[in-house]
């Protein structure tokens, strides 16, 4: 079917620098059955917020998700576009993209604000004109590469998307568990925990164990058993860690004085040679690690914990997140065939 979709354009504007703007375009959205396209996974929360479903496509095995209506897409293309609005847009992966460059490029980008907060400006063509051509027919690439991968089901439409963890967390006060996409390797709070989707039971012991403090929020998943789940949550908790324990001495390094009560200069020799390590590891590609490189992580880590609490210093975590990602590390399941060396990710 043709659908007619708004997305996001950062390109050059002559007179006043970049612009982000909002263009239309016409795209054609394949469409299937719930037979061709069945539910793999099925996530339920009395938190609605945290509920989710994925399809799984059995000609490649891939996962689509966020599904979106029709009638709510209408909505919400009849009106100016907002952050909450684009996030559940079928063009939202171009809208994080838009985020990360301007990031990245460190500039003003003209914006109208209406209340504190970000509307998107409706573009008109005059706009359009003025804008590098050259950057704006990259971004129309882009939103037709976006929406090859969003198929209609059903009346909904579902978004091609990467393999969910999933992730435990304390809110305010309850723990609880919901379906999580990481972009990139972003560090873990001290009371977050982060899961595969075939490891759901051993999530929700762990919150079982700790919803005595704060209480818990209900959940179930049904996984469906067509798609072939290759997330490794340990290796993704190792260098998540790690992540953000090298954040941490960035931190000091780039400032030369303490975020804490202890300044660089007081740092023993020792801890800063295993912060050089794990710099090491954690600027290698996240797809280039494999189980040995996430066990040095975590064996760096465990002699950080264990050096920082020698020399009576705070250390740049919470001790209970490394110890329990350590604990999980040494009741992990090793299978090596006889032959066969160990490397790489484990399947």
């Amino acid at each position: 079917m043709k659908l007619t979709m708004r997305y996001p354009v950062l390109a050059r504007r002559a007179d006043r620098g970049w612009c982000l703007a909002v263009k239309c375009g016409e795209f054609d959205i394949r469409s299937a059955t719930d037979e061709e396209m069945p539910v793999e996974i099925d996530f339920t929360s009395e938190i609605e917020a945290h509920r989710a479903q994925y399809r799984v496509d059995e000609s490649d095995h891939s996962l689509y998700g966020h599904p979106l209506g029709l009638d709510r897409l209408a909505k919400i293309e009849r009106k100016d576009f907002t952050l909450g609005y684009s996030a559940v847009h079928p063009m939202w992966p171009l809208f994080e993209r838009a985020w990360r460059e301007i990031r990245r490029l460190g500039k003003t980008v003209d914006m109208d604000r209406i209340g504190g907060q970000v509307h998107y400006v409706p573009t008109q063509v005059s706009i359009l004109d003025q804008l590098d051509i050259a950057q704006m027919r990259e971004w129309d690439e882009a939103a037709r590469s976006v929406a090859e991968g969003v198929v209609l089901i059903e009346g909904q439409l579902w978004r091609k998307t990467d393999e969910p963890y999933l992730l435990v967390s304390k809110g305010r006060p309850q723990w609880s568990i919901f379906p999580w996409h990481a972009e990139g390797v972003q560090p873990l709070g001290d009371d977050t925990f982060a899961f595969s989707m075939t490891e759901y039971e051993t999530a929700d012991v762990l919150v079982n164990d700790r919803h005595a403090n704060g209480g818990r929020t209900d959940s179930a998943l049904r996984i469906g058993g067509r798609y072939r789940y290759t997330n490794d949550s340990l290796i993704y908790s190792a260098m998540a860690s790690s992540t953000g324990v090298c954040n941490y001495f960035a931190n000091l390094v780039a400032k030369a004085q303490a975020l804490d009560p202890y300044t660089l200069e007081k740092l023993p020799l020792s801890i800063i040679r295993k912060y050089v390590d794990l710099r090491e590891i954690v600027e290698t590609p996240f797809a280039e690690i494999g189980e040995n490189e996430a066990a040095k992580a975590v064996e760096i880590l465990s002699g950080l914990e264990s050096e920082c609490r020698r020399v009576k210093l705070k250390p740049p975590f919470t001790p209970r997140m490394v110890r329990h990602l350590i604990e999980r590390w040494d009741d992990r399941e090793v299978a090596v065939p006889i032959g066969t060396p160990s490397h790489g990710p484990r399947a």
